[in-house]
């Protein structure tokens, strides 16, 4: 894990995309529910808000680490060959890392 945020913090064109984007996705979201009324009739659009914030969050970070291990793909195959991790604990270390950013 501490190497994925290494990682992760040293590029600063890969954060400053990530950010960008979640300002934007942010904004748009709140423009849409911006003046919903505190009503029963409106309880469902704001479960569409939260649903929508929450599946943009998990699929960004999913599909950062999806992107980014073609790039590590030596690392891994190196170091798991090695017996330095388990497969499944880079995967949620890298999630974890990448859902904090």
């Amino acid at each position: 894990t501490h190497r994925s945020a290494y990682i992760t913090i040293r590029d600063k064109k890969q954060m400053f995309a990530r950010l960008a984007q979640h300002v934007i996705v942010a904004l748009i979201v709140g423009a849409l529910y911006f003046d919903l009324a505190n009503t029963q009739k409106t309880r469902f659009d704001r479960q569409s808000a939260l649903f929508i914030m929450v599946l943009f969050t998990l699929m960004s970070t999913i599909m950062g680490t999806v992107i980014t291990l073609p790039m590590e793909k030596a690392m891994i195959k190196r170091e798991y060959g090695n017996g330095n991790f388990l497969m499944s604990a880079f995967f949620v270390g890298r999630i974890l890392v990448l859902y904090g950013f």
